[in-house]
């Protein structure tokens, strides 16, 4: 578009009636640049030159906003000539502004950047006290009672790192993983528990039954580990799981010779193939 093609839209008269409606306001508004603008479909520059041609001194950002102008919830915008900021408005309208969400009872603020009602009326009613921010509370649980961090994140509903950053700030010792996890894999408690049929069987292993069936196992594979041609640290291994098959304890051909090391490997993951198991 040439430089200038807009400007000469405008007659004489259309400049006469926007330096009239600069300065005249109208129904108790003032009309600023954009209106005016938009209203005669030229650029916001035309409008403010021909004001600075004209010798009107233009207002500022502040002086350009409406008095008494309504910005609250009720909308649309409306003149309040009775009261001009928008404090007193906030009083005048007291009823309806809503509680705080947490139940305090206190009535909330308005956001200005959100143009709305706050849902709190304090940043204690949204981070209420718990006790985990205690530093007597956390001592008696982290430090007396020996419970980990995850356990108490999980019962106060936080993340795992809220309470380890609260025992940093209040300078308490972090336990390492290792001592934390001590005396929590016991029992029914470990991944590797088997209904407690440890004791048992080093109680059955002492008789005179197993040692004579262990004896036999041993001359019969000649005191050779089974996978390999080892002599020493043998052992019996059991093919059938000494937990799931009580029938096959003291059978000899569920039982077969095997060196430590072997014995290791069998009831490890790299058996993949689950050789001499059922």
């Amino acid at each position: 578009m040439p430089k200038g093609e807009k400007n000469r839209k405008l007659t004489d008269a259309d400049r006469d009636e926007i330096v009239r409606l600069y300065c005249t306001p109208e129904a108790g508004r003032v009309v600023g640049v954009p209106t005016i603008a938009r209203r005669y479909g030229v650029r916001n520059w035309t409008i403010q030159q021909l004001l600075k041609k004209r010798g009107v001194q233009q207002r500022t950002k502040s002086q350009g906003q409406n008095p008494g102008l309504d910005r609250g919830p009720r909308g649309p915008y409306r003149i309040d000539t009775s009261r001009t900021t928008f404090a007193e408005r906030l009083e005048a309208r007291g009823a309806d502004r809503p509680a705080c969400a947490c139940g305090c009872g206190q009535l909330v603020g308005w956001d200005h950047s959100k143009m709305t009602w706050r849902r709190f009326a304090s940043r204690r009613c949204y981070r209420p006290d718990a006790p985990y921010k205690n530093l007597l509370w956390l001592l008696r649980e982290y430090i007396i009672a020996g419970r980990s961090a995850a356990d108490i994140a999980r019962e106060q509903g936080v993340a795992e790192s809220t309470i380890l950053r609260r025992l940093h700030r209040f300078g308490v010792p972090i336990r390492d993983s290792s001592e934390s996890k001590r005396g929590r894999m016991v029992g029914p408690l470990n991944p590797a528990w088997r209904g407690g049929t440890t004791p048992a069987r080093q109680k059955v292993y002492k008789t005179p039954r197993w040692l004579l069936i262990r004896q036999f196992v041993l001359d019969r594979d000649g005191h050779r580990c089974k996978r390999c041609p080892s002599t020493e640290n043998l052992c019996i291994h059991h093919t059938h799981p000494w937990a799931i098959f009580e029938t096959w304890r003291f059978v000899p051909s569920g039982l077969i010779t095997l060196c430590k090391p072997c014995h290791n490997w069998v009831h490890s993951r790299a058996n993949t193939n689950r050789e001499f198991l059922v």
